[in-house]
């Protein structure tokens, strides 16, 4: 086994398993509580939104980037080409809300540190936010549903 193969072992397998392990059930714990706050403020529908994102792209990695590091012929078997292929949009998407989703974070938390009054005088939902740009994360993804395709061929002998 070369160095590069072990580090990526390592690395892309044992560790990225263990921390979006980790990560997944974090954004679980996030969902519950944010879930069950009873005063839903725009902060607690942005930070839910954030954990649901988070948690499909960390799941979807560990599935799509993990695993088959740990087994180096994940992708000889077809079913897993076809999953690779289906799961890795949406994987973008997550990805793809989940940034978008910070920084919408960052202008709600700057907006109501810095202006307050500003805050108090406009009642924005946080709608405003999560319908924008989760419309734009699988918009802007659509394409990479047909960047990919799996050719199953058979030999014959």
């Amino acid at each position: 086994m070369s160095y590069y193969s072990l580090f990526n072992f390592i690395v892309e397998g044992i560790l990225l398993i263990i921390v979006g392990g980790l990560g997944v059930i974090g954004n679980i714990l996030c969902i519950i509580w944010f879930s069950t706050k009873k005063v839903q403020k725009s902060f607690h529908q942005l930070m839910l939104t954030l954990a649901v994102y988070d948690g499909v792209y960390v799941l979807l990695s560990v599935i799509l980037f993990g695993l088959p590091s740990l087994n180096q012929n994940m992708f000889n078997y077809s079913w897993f080409n076809h999953l690779f292929i289906a799961l890795l949009p949406f994987a973008q998407i997550g990805l793809t809300g989940s940034i978008y989703l910070t920084l919408a974070i960052a202008i709600e938390r700057y907006t109501t540190v810095c202006h307050p009054f500003f805050k108090l005088s406009h009642s924005w939902s946080s709608t405003l936010y999560i319908i924008p740009i989760s419309m734009f994360s699988v918009l802007y993804n659509i394409p990479k549903f047909y960047e990919h395709k799996v050719e199953d061929k058979v030999y014959f002998d």
